[in-house]
């Protein structure tokens, strides 16, 4: 999985509510060297190879010209933990997202959300309910 500069930034301005200056993108565990400055700079409209599936990273930026730091994370599909199909990573994820801020001294969730075909990030943290929509076809229902 890439991350588009560009996607990510637009997604952080929606989600956080105002005007977001990415300033560095790092891996969260620091074992490999961040994207910052002039590299983040140049990145603009390109790809962010830091990023995978069951791979978070940190995204130092400024919100309204505040300093502020958050991680965005998936989960790794395909390894044996409950995690093979995407509807298990769906739920578990949106699970985090409505327990963590009731958790004791856990740090809460800000947004739950998705990855487009087309490499956009798409919030679904205000959702209630889930629905599907079908093809009426002509048939018995169960």
């Amino acid at each position: 999985m890439t991350l588009r500069h560009q996607a990510l930034a637009q997604y952080l301005e929606t989600a956080l509510g105002g005007v977001v200056q990415v300033q560095a993108v790092r891996p969260l565990t620091g074992d490999e060297p961040s994207i910052v400055g002039q590299e983040l700079r140049a990145l603009h409209g390109h790809d962010l190879k830091a990023f995978g599936y069951g791979r978070p990273i940190q995204i130092d930026l400024l919100l309204n010209g505040i300093p502020r730091s958050y991680v965005l994370s998936t989960m790794r599909s395909g390894s044996g933990f409950g995690h093979d199909y995407k509807a298990d990573r769906a739920g578990t994820l949106i699970l985090a997202h409505d327990a963590y801020g009731k958790l004791a001294r856990h740090v809460a969730s800000i947004d739950v959300g998705f990855f487009t075909r087309e490499g956009q990030l798409q919030s679904a943290g205000a959702a209630e309910e889930y629905f599907l929509l079908m093809e009426k076809v002509e048939g018995a229902a169960y």
